[in-house]
Order: C-alpha cells, then structure tokens, then sequence
C-alpha cells in the first residue's frame, strides 16, 4: 500500500496544519510533473466529542477544487487567509485558482476554507478544552 503524501499529526514533525499543507505543496510544486489532483483529506470533531467530521479539498498546481458544492466567499477566505483579494478567483463550478499564492499563503486558504466553509472542527484536550493557540485538526494528502 502507497504512503500518503503527507500526513499531520504523524509522519514528519510539523508545528501546525498549515505549516504540514505548507510543506506538501511546496513539494509538489517541484515535482518534474504533477498531472493529477491530489486530495488534501481534513479530519475533525463531528456534531458530538466523541465523533467526527471529513471534508476534502483537490488540489492540481494552482486550482483547489472542493469535496462539495458550498458558497466561498472569496474576499472574506483572502481576509482570514491574509492573501491579496487578487490571488484568488473562481474558475469553474467549486473550482478556485489560488493564482500567485505562495505555498504558506495556499496553505492558510486551505486552512480557512477546511474551518469556516467544510466544517473541519479540531478536538477538544482531555479536559474538554479547545486551546486557541493550538487547535489543529488532522489532515493528510493522498493521490
């Protein structure tokens, strides 16, 4: 069985969601031919503590396709993301371009895109607590 492209938080030592998404585009781009989308999986907390939520986000060189039909508001995902408004555009149905974003800034779209719009919640610590400064949630990327 193949090993996933990337995978937080096992695999590699990343800080946070975004610097794992971060990392893995920054590899894709410079593979010598990245022909097919590949599927930036986010796991979450479902509607109960004790369940959880999976959204997906295709991703093929500049274009982010989502998992499901959902209305983005554009200019309020380059607000949260802090990209310019510019680098970002609609390109066909739930199709996006991510146009001249840097693969952190991709990474911070991803980020907003998974939390405000797809529902990716992270857990709770053992104390029922979400830490602000730490609330990540798991995602992998896989062909």
């Amino acid at each position: 069985m193949a090993e996933p492209f990337m995978e937080h938080p096992s695999g590699a030592d990343y800080e946070s969601v975004v610097e794992a998404m971060a990392d893995a585009i920054t590899r894709l781009r410079a593979l010598p031919k990245w022909a097919q989308w590949i599927a930036f999986q986010a796991q979450g907390m479902g509607p109960r503590d004790d369940s959880y939520h999976f959204a997906d986000i295709l991703m093929l060189h500049e274009r982010i396709k989502l998992g499901k039909s959902v209305p983005v508001d554009l200019g309020l995902v380059a607000r949260r993301a802090r990209v310019p408004r510019a680098y970002l555009s609609e390109v066909g149905r739930n199709t996006y371009s991510l146009g001249k974003a840097n693969p952190r800034q991709a990474a911070r779209i991803l980020d907003v895109i998974f939390r405000h719009y797809l529902g990716i919640r992270p857990h709770p610590d053992e104390d029922g607590d979400v830490d602000l400064e730490e609330d990540d949630y798991a995602v992998g990327a896989e062909w």
